[in-house]
């Protein structure tokens, strides 16, 4: 039976957009520069959303939230969870992203860490940052998502100082699928933390113009852990479901 369930990294370059669908259930984890806002929205649209019912800001770089206020205008959401620094780094997009969730009269939430939030069938933890770190990446709301005994981590732009921080923690951090970090940056996914997190399956979004990204040794660190490592710039739109307790992936345009 075909799952009702699905995780599309949508491929938005070296930006990150997550559309999540579970039966009518329907969540947005980031929302890439505000040049794909034509692309999110076309293809939330071909996912038959007309409505969600949560949206996550790991961060407020602009590469994560650019078409957020946009896509809150157009499809409206419930509640937007935020990371407790968001505040301390404003910038001219997090500021329109602010006034587009006050003229939509929308619920914000600072999110507790491990705090469970039910979304229909799925489970959601928020792990924030254990200091400040004084810089908006690793200060990014990390994101646990659970579905059917399967577990994703969504990382935002931390660096390996963050996820040193985690590892040391008590935060749970084992899961089937991990959306790397940063693009797939130099500066993320260490050993220590991809250990920790043994994912089964990575998804890197990141752009074919970009160059630097991502690092040839985090990609081939990344296929020495992982069965499965997928880039938006050659697998484009990465989706993934979960039927009859596996891990299934498309990819698609």
């Amino acid at each position: 039976m075909e799952s009702d369930f699905s995780v599309s990294f949508i491929n938005v370059g070296s930006a990150d957009c997550t559309l999540i669908k579970c039966g009518d259930k329907n969540v947005l984890i980031d929302g890439g520069t505000n040049l794909v806002i034509d692309k999110i929205t076309a293809y939330l649209k071909r996912s038959s959303v007309t409505h969600l019912d949560a949206v996550i800001v790991s961060h407020p770089d602009s590469d994560h939230i650019g078409s957020l206020p946009d896509i809150i205008d157009e499809f409206g959401t419930d509640v937007v969870y935020f990371g407790k620094y968001s505040d301390s780094h404003k910038t001219p997009e997090y500021e329109k992203l602010v006034n587009s969730i006050k003229e939509n009269n929308i619920k914000t939430v600072i999110s507790v860490s491990d705090k469970p939030v039910e979304i229909g069938n799925m489970t959601f933890k928020f792990y924030q940052p254990e200091k400040d770190f004084g810089n908006t990446n690793d200060n990014s709301l990390v994101t646990m998502l659970e579905y059917d005994g399967k577990r994703f981590l969504f990382t935002g732009d931390i660096s390996t100082k963050r996820e040193e921080s985690m590892v040391n923690s008590d935060k749970e951090l084992k899961c089937d699928v991990l959306k790397v970090a940063h693009h797939g940056s130099k500066y993320s996914s260490s050993e220590d933390f991809l250990a920790k997190a043994s994912p089964e399956t990575a998804v890197i979004s990141v752009s074919a113009d970009d160059t630097a990204l991502p690092d040839y040794y985090i990609t081939a660190l990344l296929n020495s852990v992982c069965k499965n490592v997928y880039r938006t710039d050659s697998d484009k739109t990465v989706m993934i479901t979960v039927e009859n307790g596996e891990i299934c992936t498309k990819t698609h345009a």
